[in-house]
């Protein structure tokens, strides 16, 4: 609540602000890099400046308030010119640090002059404590208590270091850096001019984590205190986190906003395959998906089709199993429904199935050798259940037999199926609550909140409405303006 009002001025400044505009002489039609030139930014601070404000125009999303931008103010949410998907994912990672930043630290509070001043004196007050320590002790000569004396010189000291190294983390953080650069003096600057040299580049997000649903109901856990384990932990978390690994990502350089229809359309195949991404509700969709990936990966890679299989292979098997993650760790951050029950309905119709199969391959050659007949049947059975096992694997049949109806090749087949997952990632990531990402922003962060972030970048939000002009405004002709020096203004243009 107090993260929401933030974003609001205060309105009794409101006519002294709209007066300091008209006064000033900065141009309010400028984009952020005229902006920044106009300012006179160094380039070593400009990436800073860069985030700063554009984490500035988008706080307000986090707090689940909407903008309403008149059209041609379009270009306050692009990342102007020749951007590459690797430098705006670095973009969107400094945006979330700022917003962890003011979140869950101290940092936004400390790097003010009022903050300096009282970590000055607190500095000041533990040094003296401990010079004066040492005068007392040197004229008293305490020399039945060694032992005392030197656990106290220990906290003393500890304190002190920690202190100047809490000092020297929240200087040299992004926000302490920029605050630096932006002060008159020439001792801050020049501090903040070296402390640009030693921070960690970035890099973007670098891993994302993986769940197979397959495997999680393969290989269960098999201690002798798994029974007493699971009365205290009743929905398995442990081993959903034990079976949880991390995997380096591949740069996603498509960003839709759609479940899949478009591409199964485009593909000529939504007849087949359309329900499965349009009939259902969200999470049924990703369970039919990922189970239908899992056995067609599982499938050619055990026909020794490696040879064949290009980066959508790769990018389909990561962009499911993080899905799945998302779906068993993190259901908050995807679309309402009963995904939690249909997940565990799922997963004891597939431990059902495999109770005595030995591997994935031999699991593999069972699910394929179920005719349609039988594999229906099974649906059918389970119909009182939420399960999505069958149908998935129905699902994979018909993919694979693509092959032969529509004479494709391999990579064919997996470029609609990365196709398929990359239009739900970003749809999962434009229905998640912009409070559950920041929320989660406390545990790490998670590739859907990159998305969605670049996805307001572009515009694609449902909290973004972009406004023509309308009624008298366009009829005088109206030009409206933004001033990225007036950030504290945006208020005025929530819906």
């Amino acid at each position: 609540m107090r993260f929401r009002k933030s974003v609001f001025h205060d309105d009794e400044r409101s006519y002294q602000l709209e007066v300091e505009l008209l006064q000033e002489s900065s141009r309010g039609d400028l984009r952020l890099e005229q902006y920044l030139d106009q300012r006179r930014i160094d380039e070593k601070y400009r990436y800073l400046y860069r985030a700063f404000y554009l984490f500035e125009v988008f706080r307000p999303l986090f707090s689940d308030l909407k903008l309403r931008i008149y059209n041609n103010l379009s270009y306050i949410f692009e990342l102007e010119g020749k951007v590459s998907a690797e430098e705006a994912f670095k973009i969107v990672e400094i945006e979330l640090g700022f917003l962890y930043d003011l979140l869950y630290t101290k940092i936004p509070i400390v790097t003010t002059r009022t903050g300096v001043f009282l970590r000055f004196i607190c500095l000041s007050f533990t040094s003296s404590t401990l010079i004066a320590f040492v005068f007392i002790v040197g004229m008293h000569r305490y020399s039945k208590s060694k032992v005392d004396i030197g656990i106290s010189y220990l906290l003393m000291v500890g304190a002190i270091f920690l202190e100047i190294y809490s000092d020297v983390l929240h200087l040299g953080s992004d926000r302490g850096i920029l605050w630096l650069a932006d002060q008159d003096n020439k001792v801050f600057k020049a501090i903040g001019s070296r402390a640009v040299h030693f921070t960690k580049p970035k890099k973007g997000i670098q891993s994302m984590a993986q769940h197979s649903l397959l495997d999680y109901c393969l290989h269960p856990r098999k201690l002798k205190l798994a029974a007493i384990l699971n009365k205290f932990d009743s929905d398995d978390n442990t081993e959903k986190y034990l079976q949880t690994t991390w995997k380096e990502y591949t740069v996603l350089s498509e960003l839709l906003n759609e479940r899949g229809l478009k591409v199964l359309e485009h593909a000529e195949i939504d007849q087949d395959f359309g329900w499965s991404v349009s009939k259902v509700e969200f999470t049924h969709s990703l369970l039919l998906w990922h189970i239908a990936t899992e056995v067609v990966y599982n499938d050619d890679h055990q026909r020794f089709r490696a040879g064949k299989l290009g980066s959508n292979c790769r990018i389909s098997k990561l962009l499911s199993d993080y899905m799945m993650y998302l779906l068993f760790l993190c259901p908050a951050m995807l679309p309402e429904g009963i995904g939690n029950i249909r997940h565990q309905d799922t997963c004891i119709e597939a431990k059902n199935f495999f109770h005595n199969k030995m591997d994935n391959k031999q699991v593999i050659r069972a699910l394929y050798g179920i005719d349609i007949e039988s594999r229906s049947l099974f649906v059918q059975m389970g119909s009182m259940r939420k399960s999505a096992f069958f149908e998935g694997c129905q699902i994979a049949v018909q993919l694979q037999n693509l092959l032969d109806q529509f004479r494709w090749d391999h990579e064919e087949k997996w470029e609609v199926i990365a196709n398929v997952w990359l239009d739900m990632l970003c749809y999962a990531a434009a229905q998640c609550l912009w409070k559950e990402h920041a929320k989660q922003l406390q545990h790490g962060e998670e590739l859907l909140t990159h998305v969605a972030l670049l996805m307001a970048h572009l515009g694609l939000s449902n909290k973004i409405e972009m406004a023509p002009l309308f009624g008298r405004l366009k009829d005088v002709d109206f030009k409206p303006s933004f001033y990225w020096n007036r950030l504290d203004r945006l208020a005025s243009y929530l819906a």
